[in-house]
């Protein structure tokens, strides 16, 4: 199970901003999807960090293609632009997704984020 947010920031049209167009605000995404584990030893993993740059390395295994993808946006900022009812619309969104997949909760989950926060 993976879980992503990620913050991007939207222009908006005049007539959705008084009149002001090109203006930026924020939303945050989320996407939850299952994936098979992508399993690689310490020593793989080490041995990539220090390789020297002229050595040859082996070609990487191919990325597993994500499955059952949901995503969800929300663009609500407050008065002062603070989005922290998007950040738990979101969370909250993808707690239910994640009981939806794996009833009982014990399952490994990653967490992705990218942005400010």
């Amino acid at each position: 199970m993976v879980n992503t947010v990620d913050g991007k920031g939207l222009a908006m049209r005049a007539n959705e901003i008084h009149g002001v167009g090109g203006m930026k605000k924020k939303a945050l995404f989320g996407s939850d999807f299952s994936n098979t584990a992508n399993v690689r030893t310490m020593g793989s993993v080490l041995k990539a960090l220090f390789a020297e740059p002229s050595a040859l390395m082996p070609p990487p295994t191919a990325r597993l293609k994500p499955m059952n993808k949901a995503m969800r946006a929300v663009l609500i900022p407050d008065a002062e632009g603070y989005n922290g009812e998007q950040i738990r619309l979101i969370f909250a969104w993808l707690q239910q997704q994640n009981t939806l997949r794996k009833p009982g909760g014990a399952h490994p989950a990653v967490m992705l984020f990218y942005g400010q926060h």
